[in-house]
């Protein structure tokens, strides 16, 4: 069966005796399971979030004297995932696609060396063993990539792999 969802959220954070830490963040996801046939499920889901990071905290830990007030960031994130394979039959492929973005909007001498996009590639195969348990293979490669270098620093820029195996069984 096909579902949907519509997630909205509003987090107030206010200090009595601080009153430049107060923060007010929110996020809103979107998210679907589609099921066009026994054999197929997709799984998709679009998110922004506006985060602050605290002072004293992250990037700023150590540069109270010259960040004020909380860091503010827009992280948004899209993931799909496929799967062919009925949930029935001996084996099934899972593959995965996530793109992030993370991007601060204050004190951007600062934050901008921070801000980058990351784009997860994965897959998966689901072998049964029984009704109720199966073994599992996964690879993914995440590739992280920062928007600015600073004057003089290296790259931050990675490629990260996994490689997963396991057992998932319902008791």
């Amino acid at each position: 069966a096909n579902q949907y969802a519509l997630d909205l959220g509003i987090n107030s954070v206010s200090y009595v005796s601080a009153s430049d830490d107060n923060r007010l963040e929110g996020d809103i996801v979107f998210s679907g399971h589609l099921e066009p046939s026994s054999i197929q499920r997709i799984d998709l889901q679009g998110s922004a979030n506006w985060i602050s990071e605290p002072r004293g905290s992250g990037i700023t830990e150590g540069n109270d004297a010259i960040i004020s007030r909380p860091l503010h960031y827009l992280q948004q994130e899209t993931k799909l995932s496929y799967e062919y394979g009925a949930i029935s039959s001996k084996a099934r492929l899972a593959v995965d696609l996530r793109y992030l973005d993370k991007k601060y909007h204050n004190y951007r001498d600062i934050t901008q060396y921070n801000n980058y996009d990351a784009l997860l590639l994965g897959a998966s195969l689901f072998y049964s063993i029984s009704d109720s348990s199966h073994a599992l293979i996964g690879f993914t490669r995440d590739m992280i990539r920062y928007d600015h270098l600073a004057l003089g620093g290296n790259s931050r820029d990675s490629d990260d792999y996994q490689l997963l195996a396991g057992f998932h069984w319902q008791a």
